[in-house]
């Protein structure tokens, strides 16, 4: 059934969600044919691209093979009867990061990533059986599954560990025996699947293409392992461990305690957050020939903002941005440059004001532009 922004947020961390759509709503966000056009023309390895399979090996699976180059390392292809033949018999074909081969999919990819101020990294599942290619697990990240194309029978399990960690202190290997919900997934459907929450899927028999969308989001982990960065500046937590002094061991621990709080109250989750958005990196782009060039700007040029996330400052003189890893510093004046944030598209024209004209609209779009704040979007042009 349809699922409300409230229900969302309802289950956001706590529970699955299974979104009816209309078959084929995702075409133009992924199809066979882009798939196929991929795998034509990447040169693609393991584990990157690889087939999947419950009780087969990895060497049993194998598709890609090497013949040797005149000049430099082997080259991989990909053996098409052998992938054809496994996927035959139930194999499921994976490949990884499918957002930095398809621009679709790197767009929709980046449009979450300024949700959800996390990195977002797309992979692609193809099967044409009913054999599972992966047992009942769980995932480090929450997980949209997008299905493009067939169908596909899908449980749901509850977590056996609340949060569970890549790198973490128990296993949590056990899964449990009882799903939650089980049904069949078809094209234009979408699920949500919090961290931790067991899954699994199987074919119903027929050809099934989908794409999984993995949010990391930051742990108060994360958070810690930051704050011990942000702790260098202090004295104390530059200073030795008292290892070979027992007899300070108890007071070092007291002082372990205050200076760790007073570093909180100064370094707080908020400026972690500010300082994750601002240092998210660009997921390239490319504008030859013209990219290169300083003076190809015209008031007619579009051009976008090349992060997904990003901090703002706003000072009495000057606006501070701090994105892709970088500080940019523009005047008040300029302000209307904000409008790139949005991440759509948009003419240098549109940022003209009476207090920024147009000469001065170039000159900081050109700035920008060097130093990979913007880029300028293919096919997009505006007289």
């Amino acid at each position: 059934g349809s699922v409300r922004p409230a229900d969302f947020q309802d289950a956001w961390n706590r529970s699955s969600l299974h979104c009816r759509g209309q078959k084929g709503r995702f075409d133009d966000l992924f199809s066979w044919n882009a798939l196929n056009a991929i795998l034509a023309q990447h040169r693609l390895e393991p584990p990157r691209l690889r087939l999947e399979q419950a009780g087969r090996s990895e060497a049993e699976l194998a598709i890609v093979r090497y013949r040797p180059a005149r000049r430099g390392p082997d080259i991989p292809y990909i053996d098409v009867p052998v992938l054809y033949a496994r996927l035959r018999e139930g194999a499921t074909l994976v490949l990884d990061s499918v957002d930095e081969l398809h621009e679709p999919i790197k767009l929709f990819a980046r449009r979450l990533e300024a949700e959800f101020g996390a990195h977002v990294e797309a992979n692609c599942y193809a099967a044409f059986g009913s054999t599972p290619g992966f047992g009942v697990h769980w995932d480090d990240h929450d997980l949209f599954v997008i299905q493009i194309s067939g169908a596909k029978r899908w449980q749901m399990f509850a977590p056996t560990r609340q949060y569970p960690l890549y790198r973490d202190v128990d296993p949590n290997l056990s899964p449990p025996t009882d799903p939650l919900w089980e049904r069949v997934v078809e094209s234009g459907d979408v699920i949500y699947i919090p961290r931790g929450h067991w899954h699994g899927a199987t074919g119903v028999g027929e050809p099934v293409l989908h794409l999984t969308f993995g949010i990391n989001l930051p742990s108060g982990i994360d958070y810690l392992t930051w704050l011990g960065d942000a702790a260098r500046h202090s004295e104390f937590f530059r200073a030795d461990v008292p290892s070979r002094h027992a007899d300070r061991r108890t007071t070092y621990d007291v002082c372990f305690l205050d200076e760790i709080s007073a570093v909180v109250a100064e370094a707080k989750a908020q400026r972690f957050l500010d300082d994750r958005a601002a240092t998210m990196p660009a997921r390239p782009y490319f504008g030859l020939p013209e990219g290169g060039f300083s003076n190809s700007l015209t008031p007619g040029t579009v051009l976008a903002f090349s992060g997904a996330t990003c901090h703002v400052e706003h000072g009495e003189r000057a606006i501070v941005i701090k994105a892709i890893g970088r500080r940019f510093e523009v005047p008040i004046a300029a302000a209307s440059v904000l409008k790139f944030l949005d991440l759509d598209p948009h003419a240098i024209d549109d940022l003209v004001s009476d207090s920024f004209p147009v000469e001065h609209a170039i000159a900081m779009c050109e700035q920008l532009l060097l130093a990979g704040f913007l880029h300028r979007p293919t096919g997009l042009a505006r007289d």
